[in-house]
């Protein structure tokens, strides 16, 4: 018996590459992973969350009050939370249209054959300074706590997926030096399946797939996990999905600028 999970950050912006068909067909695609349950960040729009209500039959969605994150379940779920962050963006450095979305974490409970299972789904704060920006880096580190916190006092299995805007290497030009990957690594004891992946994100981050772009532009690390808490690594399978372009109308194109994540967990 496989529990499969599916997380996406839709890059939910109206004049970026044939949008509205873009969802649609993203949502088609991830239907073709058959997956048990679906995290999506970045479904800013109401146009977005009745594209992926319509096509995605069969799930229920649940939204995070005002935020950008979505849960779709074919399970039926026992319990669920959505929990605004403390702290969220300010009006500068252009961190606005966070401040804006009001960012948090959904949880939802639910179980599994025999086991009692916690996911959450969530967006932390966008690095806009690359956290050079003081006032920015306390604003992630006040919602990675928030979370880490949240996160501790929950019982049974557990499951984080989301857009962390941080990736799995020391965190450069911050002011404490934080390494935000270790902190949550280590205070929760999770499991991160494709920790020591390497791969050039540029290859399919829209709008840099282009040649000339690469060529002066560093690779990207990867900046959305599903991590895991409770679960045996031997029987628990990542890989990256949504990595090929997509036929939306006129034009194929690539369905966001970070790669999809697939967790098919054995029980």
């Amino acid at each position: 018996m496989n529990l499969t999970i599916v997380s996406e950050n839709l890059m939910d912006v109206p004049w970026i590459y044939s949008w509205n068909k873009r969802i649609r067909q993203t949502a088609r695609e991830i239907l073709k992973l058959n997956p048990d349950i679906i995290s999506f960040q970045e479904a800013v729009f109401k146009k977005t969350r009745r594209t992926l209500e319509n096509e995605l039959k069969g799930y229920t969605m649940y939204k995070g009050d005002a935020s950008e994150i979505l849960i779709f379940s074919k399970i039926p779920i026992k319990g669920y939370k959505y929990e605004k962050y403390k702290k969220n963006g300010y009006w500068y450095p252009f961190s606005w249209s966070d401040a804006i979305a009001g960012k948090g974490f959904q949880h939802i409970k639910f179980d599994f054959g025999k086991e009692k299972i916690n996911l959450l789904n969530t967006h932390l704060i966008a690095p806009y300074t690359k956290f050079k920006s003081k006032a920015e880096f306390e604003v992630i580190l006040s919602q990675l706590d928030q979370l880490i916190s949240y996160c501790k006092k929950l019982k049974g299995k557990l499951i984080i997926c989301g857009d962390f805007n941080f990736g799995t290497k020391m965190m450069e030009n911050t002011h404490a030096r934080k390494d935000l990957y270790k902190r949550i690594k280590d205070k929760l004891n999770i499991l991160n399946p494709l920790e020591k992946e390497k791969i050039n994100y540029f290859n399919f981050r829209a709008p840099f797939d282009n040649k000339f772009f690469q060529k002066f532009l560093p690779p990207l690390e990867r900046y959305v996990h599903v991590f895991l808490k409770g679960f045996e690594k031997k029987k628990v399978y990542q890989k990256n999905v949504l990595t090929e372009k997509i036929d939306a109308g006129n034009k194929k194109v690539y369905p966001s600028n970070h790669p999809g994540i697939l967790t098919k967990i054995n029980f």
